[in-house]
């Protein structure tokens, strides 16, 4: 019996096709297996949701444990629109540059530029960004300058995909905006590896269990 869908649940669902959209999207490449995605995607659309033998989940927590962040040092010398340019190993999307970039150099002169702490935690399911934000708690948006910083800062720590706060193991990072979510991913596997950090707009995402959100509380 067909089912009319529309409101929250519609938004979810295209949120979600979105989100494999942009995995597909990514300059230099879809970091999983595109043949088991596509084969995952062909029992949708035939609308064999389940195996024959369906293994009810165990409930788990939204997000992991909550685990502390070193606070990089605020550099004044640090160079941010140098920085964000698009060169070998890393790749800036425009959409960073204008969401984020931008207001976050119009207030370079600010004064306590830096959050007292940090943390990150894991996404144990798929949720969209309003779920992810209400587990955060408050307090866990970034300045659009101290998120500049602190990614500035933590990519050229692990640059070459090194080990670190960043995962480097094709998830996404995100990092939560008052005007947006900023994405940073690590693609090993490229012709040339790098760093790739893009954003968008808050609301209407679902975002993958295995990507990691980072937060100023």
């Amino acid at each position: 019996m067909a089912v009319q869908v529309a409101g929250e649940r519609y938004e979810s669902i295209t949120g979600q096709l979105f989100e494999i959209g942009r995995q597909l999207r990514q300059p230099k490449g879809y970091p999983f297996d595109p043949i088991a995605l596509q084969a995952f995607l062909q029992r949708a659309v035939e609308g064999k949701f389940v195996d024959s033998k369906v293994v009810k989940p165990k409930a788990t927590p939204l997000l992991g444990k909550r685990t502390s962040v070193t606070v990089p040092v605020f550099d004044p010398e640090l160079d941010l629109d140098a920085f964000y340019q698009t060169k070998s190993g890393l790749c800036v999307w425009d959409e960073f540059r204008t969401l984020v970039l931008k207001p976050a150099l119009q207030a370079i002169q600010s004064t306590g530029v830096m959050p007292a702490r940090m943390s990150r935690r894991l996404l144990n399911e798929s949720a969209v960004d309003q779920d992810i934000e209400v587990k955060l708690g408050r307090g866990h948006l970034f300045s659009e300058l101290a998120a500049t910083i602190v990614i500035a800062k933590m990519i050229n720590a692990q640059w070459g995909g090194i080990d670190g706060p960043l995962l480097n193991n094709g998830y996404a990072n995100l990092f939560y905006l008052p005007s947006c979510v900023v994405v940073v991913d690590w693609f090993a596997g490229a012709s040339v590896p790098l760093w790739d950090v893009g954003a968008c707009r808050r609301g209407g995402h679902r975002w993958g269990a295995g990507s990691q959100e980072f937060a100023s509380n």
